[in-house]
């Protein structure tokens, strides 16, 4: 180190193997989640234009469709024995539908279920920030922000007008997006957090949630403009396995995944991006949702030894979701180990 350089913050952000010491099998056990928020479709459509797969798909949505598909989706959880928490929707919010974006669920053995609140990079969807805070205090949770106000909604119109650093007075702010499990995950039965960054979720927001939550983070830098959030190509199955579109990531990250995983499961690019494959959703007892249209995957995933039930989510790939966006899991208030 450099005479008058400062010594980094370890912020709890790990960027690379070499910057890991963790061993998951030391990292405290955490229960699977029991409950299941979902918003109606009501008023899903699409509108504008914030990702690759809306172009052309303006006013496109069959509306009854989307309500078959998002009630067979429901009656699966049911199936499966979650309680699932239907929530209506918003006329003017037509995303508000991907419930996965706009909150994190978090769970501790002292304290039990709470949420943190997203900032949404897009301006469309920061009031559904609002409209989901006062539904979960609603339901009893407890609800945090990483961030003021200031520092969350305006500071991101902000940074989307100058491109890099926020104004405020004399204070100069880092920009802070974060757009909930969209990018942010809970290792499968471990208190260790897996993240994606670079198109929705900032960086400087991750090391905010490390020093929030006081839980490492294991960040890796998404490549694909096309694969936006990491739930798009990233999906973990159980403790030890994953599956993963590689062309999303860098080496870096790659590397990080394969340590961390002892089976990585790579699907194929067009079940990728075509299918949304990777956003599929692992509950307790080896089973998985799957998208429909995903036959490489299926039959991958039953060659070890999972349960899977394909879903059609046609409708609500026009706006560039799938299952794992349109749901949120999370802890009942007293759920325990």
């Amino acid at each position: 180190m450099e005479a008058g350089e400062m010594e980094p913050i370890n912020t709890g952000v790990i960027r690379s193997l070499h910057e890991s010491d963790i061993l998951l099998a030391s990292r405290p056990k955490m229960p699977w989640p029991d409950q299941v928020l979902m918003i109606e479709p009501e008023f899903f459509d699409v509108e504008y234009v914030i990702n690759p797969h809306m172009e052309s798909m303006i006013g496109s949505v069959d509306k009854n469709k989307a309500w078959v598909e998002w009630l067979a989706l429901k009656s699966q959880f049911e199936k499966w024995g979650l309680y699932v928490h239907p929530i209506k929707g918003v006329k003017g919010l037509p995303d508000l539908v991907f419930c996965a974006n706009q909150s994190f669920p978090m769970w501790a053995e002292d304290t039990g279920a709470s949420f943190l609140m997203g900032a949404m990079r897009s301006p469309m969807r920061r009031s559904e920030v609002t409209y989901l805070n006062q539904v979960l205090a609603h339901k009893g949770y407890p609800v945090h922000t990483l961030f003021p106000t200031s520092h969350g909604n305006e500071a991101s119109q902000a940074v989307e007008n100058d491109g890099t650093q926020i104004e405020m007075g004399d204070i100069d702010l880092p920009p802070l997006f974060f757009e909930g499990m969209g990018d942010v995950q809970w290792h499968p039965e471990r208190s260790l957090i897996w993240a994606g960054h670079g198109f929705r979720t900032s960086m400087p927001a991750l090391e905010a949630l490390a020093l929030f939550t006081g839980i490492p983070i294991i960040s890796l830098h998404l490549q694909d403009e096309r694969l936006y959030h990491l739930d798009t190509c990233f999906c973990m199955l159980d403790e030890q396995t994953v599956m993963i579109y590689p062309g999303a990531f860098d080496e870096v990250g790659l590397e990080l995944i394969h340590h961390y995983f002892d089976v990585v499961l790579e699907i194929d690019k067009r079940e990728t991006l075509y299918s949304f494959a990777c956003n599929a959703t692992a509950v307790a007892g080896k089973r998985i949702l799957l998208p429909s249209d995903s036959p490489k995957t299926a039959r991958l995933l039953a060659s070890k030894g999972f349960t899977v039930v394909e879903l059609s989510t046609h409708e609500f790939l026009k706006s560039g979701g799938s299952i794992y966006c349109m749901k949120m899991l999370f802890w009942s208030h007293h759920v325990s180990l």
